[in-house]
């Protein structure tokens, strides 16, 4: 074989392995790529599930609060309560008012209608029925936002480390992490508007910034009180670098029969 055609070959076969070497290593960084969006993408998703599940429970705590408050008030209101006479005797009065009645309840109902006026009256009684409930609902509706605007109010301004349970916020971004697949360690600190650490799990480390991942808690709060959760990772090159243990071994045996082939050129 000529000397030349040698020489091309080997040009062509250097060409060779080196176009493998440069595609595993694009295609290995690729994978690491995708693999840091996926944790990024189920962090994300989870955090933001556990962020909406504390204002469920704050919303749930701050309604019962408030029922329990206006019970209060209606039993004062239902207390018996006992006067005093000129003779110098006291008369007993009790009010009830879940017993008021606008109508004796052994009198029936009556409704007259003439049969001229009957489809009219009909017509007539449905529309009052209609504007009845329309009032209601405006009414109900009324009360509703006045509650929803108060524990708004009250909220904001209470601190945050009494606004959350934190063995139940671990409890949830370990159930929403598990729910998303990912069974990694964590440790997580909550910090208030003031930028100041209010809790911290063991274990929790800023050496990484990668591997911290941030959450807003109640982002409905006015904007200088707003309050973060801080989720740290320790783990998470591990998960990010699991899938180099396919790409490895192809590596090294790529780069073998490179250096075998520059030696039988060489030599």
């Amino acid at each position: 074989m000529k000397k030349s055609t040698i020489w091309l070959l080997a040009v062509v076969m250097f060409t060779a392995f080196f176009a493998l070497l440069f595609l595993q290593v694009r295609y290995m960084r690729t994978s690491m790529d995708i693999r840091t969006q996926q944790f990024d993408e189920q962090v994300n998703r989870s955090l933001y599930n556990v962020m909406r599940d504390l204002e469920q429970d704050q919303t749930r705590d701050y309604l019962e609060q408030d029922m329990i408050e206006s019970e209060n008030r209606y039993s004062r209101y239902n207390q018996s309560s006992s006067i005093a006479q000129p003779d110098g005797s006291r008369s007993r009065i009790e009010l009830n008012t879940r017993d008021q009645s606008l109508r004796p309840r052994d009198q029936p109902e009556r409704v007259f209608m003439s049969p001229n006026q009957g489809s009219s009256t009909i017509s007539k009684t449905q529309y009052d029925m209609q504007q009845s409930l329309s009032k209601r609902y405006q009414y109900e509706r009324a009360l509703l936002d006045e509650v929803v605007y108060k524990i708004m109010n009250r909220a904001s301004n209470e601190p945050i480390e009494d606004r959350i349970d934190f063995n139940r916020l671990e409890q949830y971004i370990r159930y929403e992490l598990s729910y998303n697949g990912l069974n990694e360690p964590f440790s997580f600190q909550v910090v208030n508007f003031n930028n100041k650490v209010v809790y911290s799990s063991p274990g929790f480390s800023t050496k990484y910034r990668d591997a911290i991942y941030t959450q807003t808690l109640f982002p409905n709060d006015p904007p200088a009180k707003l309050n973060q959760l801080r989720v740290y990772f320790p783990t998470k090159r591990n998960y990010v670098y699991s899938e180099l243990g396919f790409f490895i071994p192809s590596l090294i045996f790529t780069f073998i029969l490179l250096i075998t082939f520059i030696f039988t050129v060489v030599s």
